[in-house]
């Protein structure tokens, strides 16, 4: 599941901490940097979110000298989780979905064992929801 940094489902900034390669990606921006209120936007999004905004660093189309940097994040950041399938087992819970399977093999007489979800097949649609970045051994999803 997703790391302890969850509190509720309303939107919030999250914070994950960050480990080596998260420093390492926010060291490396910094020292691109030319302008004094871009390193301190940089610094201060990292101190407030931690990890997930140095993996959202590493997105393609991130300029780290854009002034609504930590808005854009904020706007686009879903979350961290510790592989693929548990985000899958996150979503199908968010949707519902295991609640409705769980109410129609009840009603149909039909075993546990007989019905069960394909992850393999949902990280297809994930993939177009969402852009990953693996970092310091969790996976941080933006949405598209």
């Amino acid at each position: 599941m997703t790391p302890e940094h969850r509190i509720g489902p309303e939107r919030r900034p999250f914070y994950t901490p960050p480990g080596p390669q998260a420093e390492h990606i926010v060291r490396t921006v910094l020292e691109r940097l030319s302008r004094v209120e871009d390193e301190f936007r940089i610094v201060e999004a990292f101190v407030t979110h931690g990890a997930g905004f140095a993996a959202f660093l590493r997105l393609k189309d991130t300029a780290p000298d854009d002034p609504t940097l930590m808005w854009r994040y904020e706007e686009c950041y879903a979350d961290a989780w510790e592989s693929l399938d548990d985000l899958v087992t996150d979503t199908i819970e968010a949707l519902g979905w295991r609640e409705a399977l769980a109410d129609f093999r009840k009603a149909e007489g039909i075993p546990d064992t007989h019905l069960v979800w394909n992850h393999a097949a949902l990280y297809g649609h994930l993939h177009e929801m969402y852009d990953f970045v693996e970092l310091d051994g969790l996976i941080h999803a933006f949405h598209r």
